[in-house]
């Protein structure tokens, strides 16, 4: 492995850690907060900046046929159902 992708690397750990860091002090109302995103809460925006690690290649490609091929269908219907699950603030 190269230097470079050892920076990158560890750069994205050090953002990752970051925003679970301020992720982990949101409170019920900033978790339920509009975000810039219409239709999504902050907790939408959560669940879509962490679809990558929850989901499998294969699971996500499952999602995408039953949704119809739609990528924004699947996105919205997933996102809604996580974002239900997620904190609700201390």
């Amino acid at each position: 492995m190269t230097s470079a992708t050892m920076d990158v690397r560890t750069a994205m750990a050090s953002e990752r850690r970051e925003l679970v860091d301020v992720l982990d002090g949101l409170t019920t109302d900033q978790w339920n907060a509009p975000s810039l995103c219409a239709g999504w809460r902050v907790r939408e925006v959560a669940a879509h900046m962490s679809q990558g690690f929850r989901y499998s290649f294969g699971r996500t490609a499952l999602e995408l046929v039953r949704s119809g091929g739609g990528l924004r269908t699947m996105t919205d219907r997933l996102l809604l159902a996580y974002g239900r699950v997620l904190p609700t603030g201390r």
